[in-house]
């Protein structure tokens, strides 16, 4: 039985992890908050045939989701990249998605955002001002 794409980069995951840590001399500490609780979570085809890989994030109250992607982002994803395709020999491209898309709950920050723009919203209303985006 042929393995899927998702069964190969599970499998090898552990030596993606350790290629990154050794490869880009990544400090521990860095390494233990930031890579190693990203976990392969699925694999999903794409508009064009291709096959997209989606690594869970850990969501906390300590680090919110939009923190730890952005830090991910910036930083690590480029090296995670590198060590996926050096150790399963699969093409890697990355696409961050928003907690929404990833269907996981909204943040403190997110909610309390979302509850100031409804407030400035109604503010705007009325004080008579519409045809806004807020």
């Amino acid at each position: 039985m042929e393995q899927t794409t998702i069964d190969i980069i599970k499998s090898n995951w552990d030596e993606v992890l350790n290629y990154v840590r050794n490869e880009f001399d990544i400090a521990e500490i860095s390494f233990n908050i930031w890579i190693s609780p990203l976990k392969p979570s699925s694999t999903e085809k794409n508009e064009d045939g291709g096959t997209v890989l989606v690594l869970q994030v850990p969501d906390s109250e300590n680090l919110p989701a939009y923190v730890y992607q952005n830090m991910i982002k910036r930083k690590y994803l480029p090296y995670i990249l590198v060590g996926i395709q050096e150790k399963t020999g699969i093409e890697a491209r990355a696409t961050i998605l928003g907690h929404v898309q990833r269907g996981g709950s909204p943040t403190v920050r997110d909610r309390v955002l979302a509850s100031q723009m409804g407030n400035y919203a109604v503010n705007l209303l009325e004080k008579g001002i519409g045809n806004r985006v807020v």
